[in-house]
């Protein structure tokens, strides 16, 4: 697959935004935007639009004991201080509308050989991390692609699976810090693990968390969607 096989740039700017370009085409896209400003603003209407999709849904803040009690399940070994997870449901409610909201709306996007079966965005609150992850079941292949925020000095970015409701989390290895660019070879028997669940992202010491668990602050979190 080419850009010259897109057949208009609509398509092209809209898979772009949701993140489901190959790593070639993400860099021939990103040519494109510095040099074509018609184009540029396209990529920028595209983003505005899918942000929009959230504008109506309410943010719903859980209890308090569950809150903490979900919380302790899915990073026993966490700092309760560092945490900062206040924002997640919301996050898991209004990202997921809004990128199946798109793909309904566009359902060209999935046409095209190669689609990936599963595809995240996870972000930070306040957008200083955002990655986006594709995940393709038959060949194992899940792709991130970091749009901003880096590992702090010292420290690593460790990928965590979340499954849910029961909370547990499985490491999917740290990003490169050297790099955009990651991409995690997953064995079958956690393939199938990716439905319904969720993504999220720590800040671990370098190598990833020495125990199996998140031992420092979970910065980004986004639930997987089923495309």
């Amino acid at each position: 697959m080419t850009l010259l096989d897109y057949e208009d740039d609509n398509g092209l700017a809209a898979e772009y935004v949701l993140g489901l370009l190959t790593p070639d085409e993400v860099r021939e896209v990103e040519e494109r935007l510095g040099i074509d400003p018609e184009f540029r603003a396209l990529v920028a209407r595209w983003t505005e639009d899918l942000v929009s999709l959230t504008d109506d849904i309410p943010s719903i803040a859980p209890p308090r004991p569950l809150e903490g009690m979900v919380m302790r399940r899915l990073f026993p070994e966490a700092e309760p201080a560092r945490r900062g997870w206040g924002w997640w449901p919301w996050l898991l409610g209004g990202v997921a509308a809004a990128a199946l909201a798109v793909v309904a709306l566009n359902p060209q996007l999935l046409s095209r050989s190669g689609q990936p079966d599963y595809a995240a965005r996870i972000a930070a609150e306040d957008g200083s991390l955002v990655v986006e992850a594709s995940f393709d079941r038959d060949s194992g292949r899940l792709e991130l692609r970091r749009l901003s925020g880096a590992a702090p000095e010292g420290r690593d970015l460790e990928l965590w699976l979340v499954e849910l409701p029961e909370g547990t989390t499985i490491s999917l290895g740290v990003l490169r810090r050297d790099e955009a660019t990651t991409v995690v070879e997953v064995g079958p028997d956690l393939a199938p693990v990716f439905e319904s669940n969720a993504l999220a992202i720590s800040e671990e010491p370098l190598g990833g968390s020495p125990t199996g668990q998140a031992t420092g602050q979970v910065l980004a979190l986004g639930p997987i969607t089923d495309l």
